[in-house]
């Protein structure tokens, strides 16, 4: 919050070097690389955080817009990402505004537009 992108990535990597099953540190750590423009190191982290707790939502819902969304089309997975984002949508019972916006990016990155809106 104070904008001190590589001061909170330093402090995040320690954390989950000390604490490597810590899921929250893997969270943070992948967001705010993913603040600093450090797509590729935010999937990991956020792939970690969701693999020691599967049904995590915010990494869930980071990790499937970053996959829909991702400016390197040999990195883009839409089939990955409306798998994830179905998975978060149906843990909150389709009432969450930020996963319902992501589902529906994952649907239109893979060309299912009317899908997309309906779920917009």
């Amino acid at each position: 919050s104070q904008n001190k992108l590589d001061e909170a990535v330093n402090h995040y990597r320690q954390v989950t070097r000390l604490v490597p099953g810590y899921a929250p540190a893997h969270y943070n750590l992948g967001l705010t690389l993913r603040m600093t423009g450090q797509l590729d190191g935010a999937l990991k982290h956020f792939r970690e955080a969701i693999r020691l707790k599967p049904n995590y939502l915010a990494p869930l819902n980071e990790l499937a817009w970053i996959l829909a969304t991702h400016p390197d089309i040999k990195l883009r997975d839409t089939s990955g990402a409306i798998a994830l984002a179905e998975r978060a949508a149906k843990l909150t019972r389709y009432k969450s505004a930020p996963i319902l916006d992501t589902l529906a990016a994952s649907y239109a990155s893979a060309g299912q537009f009317d899908r997309a809106i309906t779920t917009a």
